[in-house]
């Protein structure tokens, strides 16, 4: 068994400036390495699409030709300031406006490469024609497969073979993209559909992403059972004979951030003796913990995996990918079930994704979120001020009911999700938590810190979000960013001024 991080390339994440501003130079060398790569690869299917209509005696689409390369002017010089800015390391501010305007270099340059594509390919290609041609990549000329995106494509095929290799999938499994995480859910839903019957049992051990538990409780004939648990033993004696799913995720996402040793677990539900299925929601770690490596290749466990690819593994949020990986012998099935119901990933939001990812950027991003939520949880949970008002909740956080399974794991492997809980119920009130978040806006704005309230997670700058249902107790979740450790301190600065504010108010 291979392992996605392994003891020989563990990294310890110091929080050290001048290393950061080292790491964050190869992490702008990586996507900009692979933006120069597809402006190529897209120049030479520009150069083939002209030559072929000119040995087919088609008309090229000139408006979108000329659109296309103001494009490519345009991101040529984007390019060029991208790589003569130097970053000014003097104060913090500064350093920090040099990497928000590398960032916005970037993200705009990838979504440059959909605007170029966007202009002459179409989404239902023809296979041949007479003068006007309605294509842009030659290879759709061929009859090879279907020249309907909703159906597939080559752009959609070849990232998925890219991220295979980058989850280092063996022949067994097989990684399917759709165009959002719940997208990919909504795929595994239909076929869970399809192998329920009435009586059986769907086993969710902790709390799962709440639209994709509200779809299964939707199911009727079946039951969910909750257990309410994280620990292993207690979930394998959960399991009946008429228990058909086990839903799991390693991270909860709620306030607590329940942890679970899903590897021993996957390890341990290799000896049940008949066929079942396990959903795994592998998106609060980012992609780095990989349950298939620990399914042997007699076992009855039938993984179905997925993620939302637009958390981590975005760049400043250019679109939305979801990522499925079922066995092998899975795989018609579920591209079948795609096409049917129309979840693939298209071509034009595959376009402006970060592609090329190596295992070393992930872990290198992913460690870096990992830093900073164990310094910010650190800092909060150590001052004496607030001791009696609020807990930062880190499954890393040696306060955190569930350190002991977590720091089994590598840090990277923890995402950069932290929670908020307050001692007095009283912070438990949107409207007082809206508040807070304002005052911290104000204090971030004051002093030039980066800093938003949004949904989601996995930006480069920190980002609040009020989570829980309308029905639910709200709570407050930050996702720490992947900054510096300068920056993410100054940023801690404020958030500590903020809390201590608040506690003159109890």
């Amino acid at each position: 068994m291979v392992n996605l991080i392994s003891a020989d390339n563990r990294r310890v994440y110091e929080d050290n400036q001048e290393q950061d501003v080292l790491d964050d130079r190869l992490l702008l060398e990586f996507r900009v390495k692979d933006i120069k790569k597809r402006m190529n690869s897209l120049e030479l299917m520009h150069r083939e699409y002209l030559l072929f209509c000119e040995t087919d005696r088609s008309t090229p689409d000139l408006v979108g030709e000329e659109v296309s390369l103001a494009v490519k002017a345009i991101a040529v010089k984007i390019l060029a300031e991208l790589e003569s800015d130097i970053p000014d390391s003097s104060d913090i501010t500064s350093y920090s406006e040099y990497i928000t305007r590398q960032n916005f270099r970037i993200r705009n340059l990838l979504l440059l490469l959909r605007q170029f594509w966007n202009h002459l390919e179409w989404s239902s290609a023809s296979y041949s024609q007479s003068v006007v041609p309605h294509f842009f990549d030659v290879r759709k000329q061929e009859g090879s497969i279907v020249n309907y995106d909703r159906w597939e494509s080559f752009a959609i095929a070849n990232l998925e073979e890219e991220l295979s290799e980058l989850y280092q999938l063996n022949e067994r499994w097989s990684l399917i993209l759709t165009s959002s995480g719940m997208a990919a859910y909504a795929t595994i839903h239909n076929y869970l559909t399809r192998y329920l019957s009435y009586g059986d049992e769907v086993l969710i051990p902790v709390p799962i992403y709440h639209e994709a538990e509200s779809l299964l409780a939707a199911v009727s004939g079946i039951q969910i059972v909750t257990p309410g648990t994280v620990n292993v033993e207690e979930i394998l004696t959960s399991i009946r004979s008429t228990t058909k799913v086990i839903c799991l995720t390693p991270i909860t996402n709620d306030e607590s951030l329940r942890f679970i040793d899903v590897n021993a677990l996957m390890e341990k539900l290799n000896s049940i003796d008949r066929e079942i299925l396990v959903v795994f929601d592998g998106t609060m770690s980012g992609g780095l913990i990989r349950p298939e490596q620990f399914v042997d290749l007699n076992s009855h466990v039938k993984l179905l995996y997925f993620e939302s690819g637009n958390k981590y593994q975005q760049f400043e949020d250019t679109a939305m990918k979801g990522i499925i990986i079922v066995p092998q012998a899975l795989k018609q099935e579920f591209t079948s079930i795609r096409r049917e119901i129309g979840t693939i990933l298209y071509d034009w939001a595959a376009c402006c994704l970060p592609q090329s990812i190596s295992i070393e950027e992930l872990k290198l991003k992913m460690g870096r979120f990992a830093r900073n939520a164990l310094t910010i949880g650190n800092r909060v949970n150590n001052d004496v001020d607030l001791q009696n008002f609020c807990t930062v909740n880190y499954p890393l956080d040696p306060s955190h009911p569930d350190f002991t399974t977590a720091r089994k794991y590598f840090s990277a492997q923890l995402g950069g999700v932290v929670t908020l809980s307050f001692t007095s119920q009283e912070f438990y009130d949107r409207e007082k938590l809206d508040r807070l978040i304002n005052r911290l806006i104000d204090r971030c704005q004051s002093r030039r810190i980066p800093f938003c309230k949004g949904d989601s997670y996995g930006f480069s700058i920190p980002r609040i979000h009020i989570g829980g249902s309308k029905t639910d107790k709200p709570f407050l979740r930050l996702c720490v960013g992947s900054r510096s450790f300068d920056e993410t301190d100054a940023f801690l600065e404020c958030l500590l001024d903020c809390l201590k504010s608040e506690v003159a108010t109890v």
